[in-house]
């Protein structure tokens, strides 16, 4: 409804207020007559109880506007509140996911030979964890990518994302260099397999002097860090 249109109908409101009555009134009334006690009572329970009604009405539509826009905040703080919980949840996960990741490497001593590398990651499991180390760090890297994946829709995490990434990486060649040096050892591998024994050499090469272990322990340091900013941030 435009403005005109309004006031319109307000102006023919206000003369059907006023009018109705008097064309009532003077219709009763015979010529010289000037009127009685109860036309005035009328006039005074008209004038006094239609205006009152006016604004009840008036006065009980804004109470219902105001509280549709307060059940309306009500309705979007729950939901905020129910999307923080959820955010939460997914932090807590990834957090717990980097931090067993970071207890299981910070066992790797400084200067390990390959054999003893491999014996901690593919022999050896953590008990409360029932599956060797490399297994353990590779499911909760799945797990950490299905999480990051969700809390950086927005792309709100993106650094998250890039420690995620090269700590990905990184992994990427400690499980093939695992591989190459299981095959190395097996019993019934072809000894004319040299190409293996070149490949695992410059990858343990590549391990050592590019402190690939000291760079994974940063970049999970980093992802705790920046998932502690995130539930501090919610959690406020």
């Amino acid at each position: 409804m435009n403005k005109i249109m309004f006031w319109l109908l307000s102006i023919i409101a206000i003369l059907a207020f006023a009018a109705g009555p008097m064309l009532i009134q003077y219709n009763h009334w015979s010529l010289g007559y000037r009127g009685s006690g109860d036309w005035l009572s009328f006039w005074g329970s008209y004038l006094g109880v239609v205006p009152s009604g006016i604004i009840a009405a008036l006065v009980a539509g804004v109470q219902i506007k105001e509280s549709n826009k307060q059940n309306h905040e009500n309705a979007m703080q729950n939901l905020n509140a129910i999307k923080n919980t959820k955010l939460l949840n997914y932090y807590y996960e990834i957090k717990n996911s980097s931090t067993k990741s970071f207890i299981i490497l910070k066992g790797i001593k400084s200067g390990c030979d390959i054999e003893a590398l491999y014996t901690f990651l593919c022999l050896q499991q953590r008990q409360a964890f029932n599956v060797v180390n490399l297994q353990t760090l590779l499911q909760e890297n799945n797990l950490l990518h299905l999480n990051v994946k969700v809390v950086n829709a927005d792309n709100s995490l993106n650094k998250l994302s890039e420690a995620l990434m090269e700590y990905s990486g990184n992994l990427v060649l400690v499980e093939r260099m695992m591989k190459l040096y299981a095959a190395t050892i097996d019993e019934n591998r072809n000894v004319l397999e040299n190409e293996i024994d070149e490949e695992l050499e410059d990858l343990y090469t590549a391990y050592t002097q590019q402190s690939t272990h000291k760079k994974i322990m940063e970049q999970l340091l980093k992802m705790i860090d920046l998932i502690d900013e995130k539930i501090k941030d919610l959690s406020a």
